[in-house]
């Protein structure tokens, strides 16, 4: 016998089992919480990760850039210390330069392989040549002219040394006229005369950042 307002155990069982039923379908608001915070940590992690891989990506490429550059700063040393102390144009009597150079570019004579056991004197000339927006680096290899017509028919050799260049600047080392102390110059055309050095400095736009590199080259021809 039931008293009134009480529950029956069956309806006490059944809302228990209902009750149940709820709790296992859904989430509580802890449970849910634990989740966001997960996330969250996923994502902040991930973020520092990706952001690490593009400076590590970012300092890969500008070592690389920076690379290239000191590439062309070697070859131009290795191309200078090669200037012999031979006049760049015999043909005229009155002009007996060995080497010509300003802050853009410099000419001289060198010695240039044309085979397998053969060489030949080369007058080189390298300078930059300014573009729309960055220059290009350009060496000039041409026959030695003995007499005005011995070029006619031998066009000379044009390379591109690197582009994208936005500046170079060479400085030459040696003694000047009524002076016995060697001192730097932005220029050298004395006859019969090579600079002890030459030193330069090229500078490059890559990727919105400038890049620079330097580069020393002692004559050693010059006699000093």
């Amino acid at each position: 016998m039931h008293h009134p307002g009480s529950h029956s155990p069956n309806k006490i069982s059944s809302a228990r089992r209902e009750n149940n039923s709820v709790s296992e379908a859904g989430f509580s608001l802890a449970e849910i919480l634990v989740v966001l915070a997960i996330l969250a940590l996923i994502t902040g992690l991930t973020t520092v990760f990706l952001g690490q891989l593009r400076k590590a990506s970012q300092i890969h490429a500008e070592r690389e850039i920076q690379r290239e550059l000191n590439s062309v700063s070697n070859y131009m040393e290795r191309t200078l210390e090669t200037a012999l102390a031979l006049p760049i144009d015999i043909s005229d009597n009155r002009n007996r330069a060995f080497f010509v150079g300003n802050a853009s570019g410099v000419s001289f004579v060198s010695s240039s392989r044309i085979g397998i056991q053969e060489a030949a004197m080369r007058t080189k000339r390298i300078e930059l040549q300014p573009g729309e927006k960055n220059g290009e680096l350009i060496q000039t290899i041409a026959a030695r002219r003995f007499t005005k017509s011995t070029l006619s028919n031998q066009p000379p050799l044009t390379v591109s040394v690197a582009d994208g260049i936005n500046g170079i600047k060479f400085e030459y080392l040696g003694a000047l006229s009524g002076s016995s102390d060697a001192q730097w110059t932005n220029s050298w055309s004395q006859n019969r005369s090579l600079p002890r050095a030459v030193r330069f400095k090229i500078t490059a736009s890559r990727n919105g950042r400038q890049f620079t590199s330097r580069g020393f080259a002692r004559l050693r021809n010059s006699g000093h």
